[in-house]
């Protein structure tokens, strides 16, 4: 069996502009958990600029939310949100591969039941279906 190890990279579109999503490492994962600890207990809103520092780096935040207190909350988590799907990217990729192999290995099983549901069915029902 061939394991596939290519991670694709994946950027993001922001009103017009791109961004480059962090790759998914040790370093990124440690720094998104101190980054919530930092904001524990502290408004949401400041857990999504944090991580999007993380993930996008402050510069990327800097252009994005250049208005400070004055920032709409619905459109920074629409970016978080938005950004953090970004991230899991690969994740989602690996998953979707593994449930359609899992689906093909499974697929004459189904048939099989399938096949017997009807046929119980049938005899349930008085049918008898000659060889």
């Amino acid at each position: 069996m061939r394991i596939d190890t290519e991670v694709d990279r994946v950027f993001v579109e922001i009103e017009g502009s791109e961004y480059e999503v962090a790759e998914k490492t040790v370093a990124v994962a440690d720094a998104l958990i101190d980054a919530a600890a930092r904001c524990d207990g502290k408004p949401q809103y400041r857990l999504w600029i944090a991580e999007l520092e993380v993930l996008l780096g402050a510069d990327a935040v800097r252009r994005l939310f250049p208005d400070g207190k004055r920032e709409n909350i619905d459109r920074m988590q629409r970016i978080h949100a938005g950004v953090l799907e970004a991230f899991e990217y690969n994740s989602r990729a690996v998953q979707e591969h593994a449930a359609q192999r899992q689906r093909e290995a499974l697929a004459p099983m189904n048939d099989f039941l399938r096949q017997l549901a009807q046929a119980m069915n049938a005899e349930k029902n008085g049918i008898r279906r000659i060889k």
